[in-house]
């Protein structure tokens, strides 16, 4: 399979894995999303994509994003308080994959799934937010 061949599947598997495992965060705490959104290259070559999901009543912004260019990093889990900020340089990144270490199946999504729900499940419900100690 050729590389272009591989981002495709890779992009199509992470938006709807990603879509599907997550739905939780809507089920279970009244999240709003996914909202999809992708930026790409002059020449319509997808680079990066994320989906947003937004709860308002407790100031919190969920963003899963997955950069496929050459100088992107891979996936990152980041977390945004809109009241405070949502600017890129002020995310709260607490994991991320890089693109080497994905497969194309995008399984590394279930640790996430484990992460929100176990250590970072203070947080997705609103009753913390995160620390840097």
């Amino acid at each position: 399979m050729d590389n272009i061949s591989n981002n495709a599947l890779r992009r199509q598997n992470f938006v709807r894995k990603a879509t599907e495992k997550f739905d939780f965060l809507c089920s279970d705490f009244g999240y709003i999303g996914p909202e999809h959104c992708f930026d790409e290259q002059h020449n319509g070559s997808v680079i990066s994509e994320k989906l947003t999901y937004v709860n308002t009543s407790i100031d919190r912004q969920i963003v899963f994003y997955n950069g496929y260019h050459p100088v992107d990093y891979g996936f990152e889990l980041q977390f945004f308080r809109p009241s405070v900020t949502t600017q890129f340089s002020e995310r709260e990144m607490v994991y991320y994959r890089s693109k080497e270490k994905q497969d194309d199946d995008q399984s590394y999504l279930d640790e996430v799934v484990t992460l929100l729900n176990d250590d970072l499940y203070p947080v997705i419900s609103g009753k913390t937010w995160i620390t840097n100690d």
